[in-house]
């Protein structure tokens, strides 16, 4: 098998099911990555935006998300962004962020972080697989982005299909 097989191989899109989603939140309920798995699921984020966000990156103002910023997986630095952008937030993520602001008040700028403040690592999130695929999934965090990208897509496409029928 070729590398560049191996490699499309490695990263086979396969979007998360209602159930499965509902069983990783079961999951993840009441540890440190259910943080990182909520701002996946509704916003597309990726991995290495999500560990190097900070909440200066948050606005609760304008409901927006700013990706300024990575973690390099293989220095561990923080690096410019594979695409720098803002993306609008949801009222339910806005609540969910709010709430998860005022319980680290005292803690640190980044949001992904443990109990004792420490920041999550690429190395946290290898666990957060294990302790998911303990619930039957076989998990990969890239597919939390998918899945939001296949949910948005399905939303934008009724829209637009309601609109069709509209005029019809």
């Amino acid at each position: 098998m070729t590398r560049r097989r191996r490699m499309i191989d490695i990263y086979k899109v396969e979007p998360y099911s209602t159930d499965e989603i509902t069983s990783i939140f079961k999951a993840v309920k009441n540890s440190e990555y259910l943080v990182p798995v909520v701002i996946s699921l509704f916003t597309g984020m990726r991995e290495s935006e999500i560990l190097s966000l900070r909440w200066s990156d948050i606005s609760f103002d304008q409901n927006t998300i700013s990706i300024t910023k990575q973690l390099s997986r293989y220095t561990g630095e923080i690096e410019a962004p594979k695409s720098a952008s803002t993306l609008q937030i949801s009222p339910h993520l806005k609540a969910f962020l709010a709430k998860v602001k005022e319980s680290q008040q005292s803690l640190q700028d980044f949001v992904c972080i443990h109990e004792d403040g420490s920041t999550l690592t690429f190395d946290n999130l290898k666990q957060l697989s294990k302790a998911i695929a303990e619930h039957g999934i076989k998990f990969n965090f890239r597919n939390l982005r998918h899945t939001h990208i296949l949910t948005l897509k399905e939303e934008v496409m009724q829209k637009r299909l309601g609109a069709i029928l509209q005029t019809l």
